[in-house]
C-alpha cells in the first residue's frame, strides 16, 4: 500500500466532504473544491474580536527528511487558487 501525506497548506477542521460553512456563508461549496475559507476570518462576539475558528497552516519543511525516511510515497501540497 502506498502512503500519502499532506505536507503544506491550510488545515481544515471539517470532516472530509461534510463542510457546509463555506456554502452557507458565501455560496461556494468546500465539498466541491471551492472553499472560501470563512473559518479563517476575523469575527466579533459582543466586545471580543478574534479568529476563533482559524486553523494554523501546516509546514513540514523542517521534518521533510524524516518523512521521506519513514517511507511515505507521495507528498501533497494543499493550495488555494488565487489571482496572480
Amino acid at each position: 500500500m502506498e502512503l500519502e501525506t499532506f505536507v503544506h497548506g491550510a488545515l481544515c477542521y471539517s470532516y472530509s466532504g461534510k463542510c457546509l460553512f463555506s456554502s452557507l456563508a458565501g455560496g461556494r461549496s468546500g465539498n466541491r473544491g471551492r472553499c472560501a475559507q470563512p473559518c479563517r476570518l476575523n469575527y466579533e462576539f459582543g466586545q471580543k474580536q478574534g479568529y476563533p475558528l482559524s486553523m494554523k497552516d501546516m509546514c513540514t519543511a523542517p521534518i521533510l527528511q524524516e518523512l521521506i525516511e519513514s517511507g511515505i510515497d507521495s507528498f501533497k501540497i494543499e493550495g488555494r487558487m488565487k489571482r496572480p
